[in-house]
């Protein structure tokens, strides 16, 4: 057994073998860190860093928005998939926030991803996506700048941005592959539609993302593309995040704070500001859920809810997309109408797995909607839409109640 100043001697040699190896490190990266570390997304109008008192407000669980309500828990040690299913899934579905997923899944991630030390001893040479940067002529596609996890958090750890980058990785590719054997799906989010055949899954082939992001970081409002709902695990640090119900006429847009209708991450200024300007001024009447999200806890979003996120320390989580078969009556006239190739293929070749939906009538009303606006010369988002956006906005806030 080694001794105490042994033990000294040797915690001192393998603190110098990592700090060489960030060294190297540094030397290999050296393009990527430059881009990185100047890339234009990291402007500073506000001195967020500075701002203790804000982001301790903001993760104390006290409401930002006076308006706003809880999230509904649900522990699935004690709770049943089925209930799940009905309570949140169907009819639209509700936002719910699981506990005891990564526990009874017995998730390696527990181990790994958590806490810090670990997760740097397992994975700190791992490259990931933590920006891209355009071609300076425009043409072309993006470059996607990729660094290790250590210089990543290291990285997190030093910049003063406003906005700083935020690590969104979809490729498990090369070192990244072990990571998928460090997690499961959970049993309630299992079955995904994309998933009938190759065709309808190369519709949506990146569906699941590491999500890795230091205290700013986050994402602006929106709600989440192709129909999906979405299930994200956290394992380390906090994120705060605001959910609201589905609606995409520009009023209730507006209302929220949102810069578009339309599904997809909304270009914007940092995500601290929208919590700064906006969240304490949302009426009610907007049916706004907050919650803070702590490791270990997995928040769902049904289809169609908008939702933006703020990491309150150096997170780590995973993040999927599915199309659940129990949303499809919900959302496939959506669907259709968006992608009808794609919807036909689907009508055509899996047509036992959309039972319970009335394709002859979302036909009917799709040709006699787009016979109106041909007619009239009305605008997408006007009219009919609205009234139909209002009538979903007051069914969700019935649910909340």
């Amino acid at each position: 057994e080694y001794g105490d100043q042994d033990s000294k001697q040797l915690n001192q040699i393998q603190k110098e073998q990592e700090e060489i190896d960030l060294d190297k490190l540094r030397e290999i990266y050296k393009n990527d860190l430059e881009l990185l570390y100047g890339s234009d997304q990291n402007y500073s109008h506000r001195n967020l860093y500075m701002q203790t008192e804000f982001f301790n407000k903001i993760g104390s669980g006290t409401p930002v928005c006076p308006h706003s309500r809880p999230i509904n828990i649900i522990d699935i040690r004690v709770s049943t998939k089925e209930h799940f299913i009905t309570q949140h899934i169907l009819n639209g579905g509700l936002p719910a926030l699981l506990k005891g997923i990564p526990e009874t899944g017995n998730w390696r991630a527990l181990q790994r991803w958590t806490p810090i030390d670990n997760l740097l001893h397992y994975y700190g040479h791992m490259p990931i996506k933590v920006t891209e940067v355009r071609p300076i002529h425009g043409m072309g596609r993006s470059y996607q700048v990729r660094i290790p996890l250590s210089l990543y958090k290291e990285y997190a750890d030093k910049n003063t941005a406003d906005s700083p980058c935020y690590g969104f990785e979809y490729n498990f590719g090369d070192s990244r592959f072990n990571l998928l054997n460090d997690y499961k799906i959970p049993e309630y989010f299992c079955e995904d539609f994309f998933d009938f055949d190759a065709q309808t899954r190369s519709f949506y082939p990146n569906n699941k993302h590491l999500i890795i992001g230091g205290l700013r970081t986050g994402t602006n409002l929106h709600f989440d593309p192709k129909g999906t709902s979405a299930w994200n695990t956290l394992l380390l640090g906090r994120k705060k995040w605001a959910i609201f119900p589905p609606g995409t006429n520009m009023e209730y847009v507006k209302s929220i704070g949102s810069r578009t209708n339309q599904s997809g991450t909304a270009p914007g200024g940092p995500v601290g500001y929208w919590w700064q300007d906006v969240a304490p001024i949302i009426g009610p009447g907007t049916g706004m859920i907050e919650v803070i999200q702590e490791a270990g806890d997995t928040i769902f979003i049904p289809a169609g809810w908008w939702h933006c996120v703020l990491n309150l320390d150096f997170s780590m989580a995973i993040t999927q997309n599915v199309l659940l078969p129990q949303s499809l009556p919900f959302c496939w006239k959506q669907i259709k109408k968006d992608w009808p190739n794609f919807s036909r293929y689907c009508e055509i070749n899996a047509q036992h797995l959309l039972v319970g939906i009335d394709l002859e009538a979302i036909n009917r009303e799709l040709s006699t909607s787009s016979c109106t606006k041909c007619c009239s010369g009305a605008q997408i988002g006007g009219g009919q839409e609205e009234e139909e956006d209002a009538a979903l906005l007051e069914f969700h806030l019935t649910q909340l109640q």
